[in-house]
This record gives C-alpha cells, structure tokens and sequence, in this order.
C-alpha cells in the first residue's frame, strides 16, 4: 500500500467516527493531543507485555494499532500526504548521518551513537513548503 491508501482508510475512519481532521498543517487540541497520547501508550505497553509473553499475534496487533493511530495523528494535525513522506525521508537521511566512516557504533544499551558529522533533519522546510 501507498500512504495515500493509508490515509484514505484514516479519512474513511475518521468520517465514520466524526473524527475531527484539519485540512492543513497545524496544532489539535489539547484534549484531543491527550487522547492521542494516552491511546499510544496503551499500545506501547500491550506490544511491551506481547514481547514479553511472547505472542507475535500481540506483537502483530500492537504494531498495527501503533501505525493505525499514527496516521490518525498525521491526518487529525492536517498533514498532507507528500508532507508526511517528505518528513520520513528527511528523517532517514539524518538517521544515515550517524554512519561513522561506514560503521555503526552503540553505547551499551544498543543505542546509536552520533558523529560529529550527524546532520540534524530539517523539517522546518517541510512545514514552510506548505
């Protein structure tokens, strides 16, 4: 699937729901950023206790709600499709930034560490590219 198939299944939701979206790039309420939140951590704990138990049909459902909401958030702030990949391939090419010469080095959590050559993401271009 395309990510405009996934937001189509969001907008789809989303009217079905009376789910308000914005239909430009911009802040949500607070009691609306507060159920958001609150539903991605009761998926994160659920795809924490189905590692834990090991039940990939959990960890599958946690990661398919975590992802389902995701979108909702981007549609519900407005994000159009192409700001959303623009956005994700801007963070990519930060993340290859914490290449060293070709190596990956973690610190002793297994968390990559950045170069000094790591180059932050630009999103600002994104949000004024509107």
């Amino acid at each position: 699937m395309k990510t405009e198939d996934y937001y189509e299944l969001r907008r789809d939701f989303n009217n079905a729901f009376e789910i308000k979206s914005n239909s430009k790039f911009q802040l949500i309420s607070k009691q609306s950023y507060e159920l958001e939140y609150s539903m991605m951590l009761e998926e994160l704990n659920e795809y924490k206790k189905a590692c834990e138990e090991k039940d990939l049909t959990e960890v599958l459902d946690a990661i398919t709600d975590m992802l389902y909401l995701l979108f909702g958030i981007s549609y519900k702030h407005g994000l159009s499709v192409a700001q959303l990949e623009n956005a994700f391939k801007e963070v990519h090419r930060s993340n290859m930034s914490k290449l060293w010469d070709g190596r990956v080095v973690k610190n002793d959590k297994g968390k990559v560490i950045k170069p000094i050559t790591f180059s932050e993401p630009n999103l600002r271009k994104i949000i004024d590219n509107v």
